[in-house]
């Protein structure tokens, strides 16, 4: 599994800002930068930031970087830089999750996040448990363990993961022999995805773009992942009894 915008919910509550007063053109130029990104801590910014704007400020040369962050110019020609602390090139060393801001290379402030896990999705990592071997892969700290503390068994977890790093663990588990469904929520988790047995890239709405994955999921229905992969074997061994009879029909005929 990966964490962000997968296990926990798409947009986050209890977005905090830290650092430098941002001015209206500044704040109106960070809505459109992040509104043009699919990430979840992005879809959090934008929604913090929507009852704050007071005039229209556009960006050009907009860029995502997967697992990284995004960039883009505002109408000053400045470079507005928003993503992780390696991503905009800072020395000090970090240990706070969220995203970091920068324009023309100056730092100009953070914003953290209060991660909130879906409904019921812990008693639905519980179900899978019985059946299935767990990973978590995050590129988010590892303060964010403690949203995992009530399961009754411990689940591996992995923190500081880029989106190379999770396609290294998919790899290194296929290399074991293992077979892997590897659950995320899209674009950053492309490689992953790719490299999975079973990519399934969650959705929250039908305009999702999901590079790579298997299958696509609703958002309000990951709880019923062990009951679609129940129905799944199901299903397979179905087929399989259909197929063992019409090769022995057809052997007699």
């Amino acid at each position: 599994f990966d964490k962000t915008g997968t296990l926990t919910k798409d947009r986050t509550e209890g977005v905090v800002y830290e650092g430098k007063p941002l001015t209206p053109e500044q704040k109106s130029a960070l809505f459109e930068l992040t509104r043009q990104s699919t990430h979840p801590y992005s879809k959090s910014i934008t929604q913090y930031l929507s009852n704050d704007i007071e005039i229209n400020s556009g960006v050009t040369d907009f860029e995502e970087f997967s697992g990284k962050g995004v960039q883009a110019k505002n109408e000053q020609g400045q470079i507005l830089k928003l993503g992780s602390h390696s991503f905009l090139g800072l020395e000090e060393e970090k240990t706070i999750s969220g995203s970091y801001l920068s324009i023309d290379n100056e730092f100009i402030g953070h914003f953290s996040f209060q991660s909130q896990l879906r409904s019921n999705i812990l008693k639905t990592l519980s179900e899978l448990q019985e059946k299935f071997k767990m990973t978590l892969l995050s590129g988010d700290h590892s303060s964010d363990a403690k949203l995992f503390s009530d399961l009754e068994q411990p689940i591996n977890m992995y923190f500081n993961q880029s989106p190379t790093d999770k396609r290294d663990k998919i790899q290194a588990l296929n290399l074991k022999g293992d077979k892997v469904a590897y659950i995320g929520d899209g674009l950053n988790d492309t490689e992953a995805l790719k490299s999975a047995n079973l990519g399934i890239s969650v959705a929250e709405d039908e305009f999702r773009f999901t590079p790579s994955s298997d299958a696509i999921i609703k958002s309000d229905k990951i709880q019923n992942l062990s009951a679609f992969f129940k129905f799944s074997k199901y299903a397979s061994r179905t087929l399989r009894i259909c197929l063992y009879f019409s090769l022995l029909y057809n052997t007699v005929g």
